[in-house]
């Protein structure tokens, strides 16, 4: 018999398609991994936005000078807190769960060190996400003057802080908030 060298057969072999669909397949798993850990980050960035904008409202309402609970002046800040929404008691040991923004009604203990424990009145309180976690070192709180909005961390006008918040699960992530009070700043980073 004699050939012509004309192959009329069109097409592709399996090896091509299975090699097709393995491609296909990788890249389907790196896309949704990578969108799984921006979902993480993105947690994250939501957090520390609540803090920094619940910060941002405590220094309104300090510069309206807004009267709550027979205090005229009172003060305003933000504490984080491990305890119900009803306060800014914390207990040692325990997870930050809560960011509460407050005022402060006993002018004798406004703008001092003393943490602001249970003699305040709770303004707005947000449950933080259960996978997010804070760490400060210290009890961290930050509170307005009235009428100036100047700035204090515990108690204190000119010492720089910093919260950090820890994304945990299978891979962990952090973003930290920078308290600069003789700037008068909180960013995040």
């Amino acid at each position: 018999m004699v050939s012509l060298g004309l192959n009329n057969q069109r097409g592709y072999t399996i090896v091509e398609l299975v090699s097709l669909i393995l491609i296909i397949g990788v890249l389907t798993v790196l896309l949704v991994s990578s969108t799984r850990v921006g979902d993480r980050r993105q947690v994250l960035r939501d957090q520390t936005s609540v803090y920094v904008n619940a910060v941002r409202e405590a220094e309104t309402y300090a510069l309206s000078s807004k009267p709550v609970s027979g205090a005229s002046r009172p003060s305003y800040g933000v504490c984080l807190t491990s305890s119900s929404s009803t306060d800014c008691s914390t207990t040692a040991g325990s997870p930050i769960t809560r960011i509460n923004v407050f005022a402060r009604t006993n002018p004798a203990q406004a703008l001092s060190a003393t943490p602001p424990g249970s003699a305040v009145v709770i303004i707005k309180s947000t449950q933080l996400n259960d996978k997010v976690s804070v760490t400060t070192g210290q009890s961290t709180f930050v509170e307005y003057a009235p009428l100036s909005g100047k700035l204090y961390v515990n108690g204190s006008n000119t010492t720089n802080s910093e919260l950090v918040f820890n994304y945990t699960g299978e891979t962990s992530y952090t973003r930290t908030v920078a308290l600069r009070p003789l700037a008068g700043a909180v960013y995040a980073q």
